[in-house]
């Protein structure tokens, strides 16, 4: 398993919202990005709030 950070923005309106970062652990990039989906829709901020995926730790 690697470890990945999720980025992400919540909806704030006009101003915008906090910059959030949320620990992933996934076998791949993919896997990664396929999880920060998931937690998107979760936590209700897509398609409206943006977000990213980069690995973190040892070989970032």
């Amino acid at each position: 398993m690697n470890a990945f950070v999720m980025t992400y923005r919540e909806h704030g309106g006009t101003r915008g919202g906090a910059l959030r970062l949320l620990p992933l652990l996934a076998g791949s990039m993919a896997d990664a990005w396929a999880r920060a989906f998931d937690l998107a829709e979760t936590l209700g901020c897509s398609p409206v709030c943006g977000f990213g995926v980069r690995r973190v730790g040892a070989g970032a």
